[in-house]
C-alpha cells in the first residue's frame, strides 16, 4: 500500500467536485486498513466510498482519505444470510437478497453507495432501513482493533448512527425471512424502475438533496410538493 500526495477528488465523487486531498491510500486488506489508520493519525481521516451523497469542497481536504478496495469488496452467502465487505457496492447486496428471495431488499435497488457509506448513513427509503437488515456490523477503531457492533448498540435512527466518527465500517452480515421468489423479483423491479423513472441517472448526482427536518414537522418532500 502506498500513500499518493495533492490527489484530486473530483474524479472520485459522483458530482464530480472536490479539490486535492493532502494524501490517499486505497488499503486493500484489513491489515493494510489498519497500517494506514496509524499512518493517518497525524492527519486525521475520511473514509471515502463511491463518493455518493457527499459534497467536497474545491478547497479539498486537509487530511488523509482512505478508499477500500481489494479484499473489502464482497458479497458471500453464508447459512442463507450474507456478509458483505465494506467496500462491496449496495445494488450488489440487493442483488443477492433478491436471488435468495430474501424480504426487504429492494430499496437498495439503483442505490450507488457502498455498504460501509450505507451502515455509516444508515441508508434506505422513508421507511426502510439498511440496519433493519443487519445482523452486525464489524468495526475498526483507530488503534486498529476489530469491534463487532449489533443494532441494539449501534441505534440506528433517520440517516444516523450511534458509532464514534473516526470508527471504519468494514464487514457486516445481513438476514431477512424468505419471501416468493416471484414476489420478490417483482418487488426489487418495481423499486428500481420507479426510481430510475423519477431520478436522474444519466447525469451525475448525490442522490436526494433535501433532508428531512425534525419532528414534528413534516418530511421535506411534503414541503416542497406545497411550495410547488
Amino acid at each position: 500500500m502506498r500513500w499518493e500526495s495533492d490527489v484530486p477528488l473530483d474524479s472520485l465523487a459522483r458530482y464530480r467536485i472536490g479539490g486535492p486531498v493532502q494524501r490517499l491510500c486505497r488499503p486493500e486488506s484489513l491489515e493494510a486498513l489498519r497500517k494506514g489508520l496509524r499512518e493517518a493519525s497525524d492527519t486525521g481521516y475520511k473514509i471515502l466510498g463511491t463518493g455518493a451523497n457527499v459534497l467536497i469542497s474545491d478547497r479539498g481536504l486537509d487530511c488523509s482519505v482512505l478508499v477500500l478496495k481489494g479484499e473489502l469488496d464482497y458479497v458471500r452467502v453464508e447459512n442463507g444470510a450474507i456478509e458483505a465487505g465494506a467496500a462491496a457496492r449496495l445494488p450488489a447486496l440487493a442483488g443477492t437478497a433478491r436471488r435468495l428471495a430474501l424480504r426487504g431488499f429492494h430499496f437498495l435497488e439503483a442505490v450507488p453507495g457502498t455498504i460501509g457509506g450505507g451502515l455509516r448513513m444508515n441508508a434506505g427509503s422513508r421507511d426502510d432501513w439498511l440496519w433493519h437488515c443487519a445482523e452486525w456490523a464489524q468495526l475498526m477503531t483507530p488503534e486498529g482493533e476489530l469491534v463487532r457492533m449489533s443494532p441494539a448498540e449501534v441505534a440506528p435512527s433517520y440517516r444516523h448512527v450511534d458509532v464514534p466518527d473516526d470508527w471504519v465500517f468494514v464487514a457486516a452480515r445481513f438476514s431477512a425471512p424468505k419471501g416468493e421468489i416471484a414476489a420478490i423479483k417483482e418487488a426489487h423491479m418495481s423499486f428500481r424502475e420507479r426510481k430510475v423513472r423519477d431520478q436522474v441517472y444519466e447525469l451525475p448526482s448525490i442522490g436526494s438533496t433535501w433532508k428531512n427536518p425534525p419532528a414534528p414537522y413534516p418530511a421535506a418532500w411534503l414541503i416542497v410538493n406545497e411550495v410547488g
